[in-house]
């Protein structure tokens, strides 16, 4: 999947679309300001729409990665299908049903 570079910068994470032009990661449509002691954003999966799946590493956890799912918006869905409302499960079936 084509995957995009995350940088902090203002106290924000963005990601640069291929314009050039730089977006915010949101949660409830504010920008991510902190993330948990230890985690980073290593990158932004963008070939799953309607879905962007953000990447984040921690050397020190026992588990050091983890997903994010963003909306077109990069606004935060969800950490993995078992927290998403039903219909957004189906749209994500639909959309890797192609890939699988």
């Amino acid at each position: 999947m084509p995957r995009q570079p995350v940088v902090a910068r203002d106290g924000s994470y963005y990601v640069t679309d291929v314009e050039g032009h730089e977006h915010p990661i949101t949660m409830f449509n504010l920008p991510i300001s902190t993330l948990q002691e230890g985690w980073n954003p290593i990158g932004l999966q963008t070939g799953l729409p309607p879905f962007y799946i953000l990447e984040l590493h921690n050397e020190n956890a026992k588990q050091p990665d983890t997903v994010w799912f963003l909306a077109e918006n990069l606004d935060f869905v969800g950490n993995g299908p078992r927290t998403f409302c039903p219909d957004r499960i189906r749209i994500v079936v639909d959309a890797l049903a192609p890939v699988v």
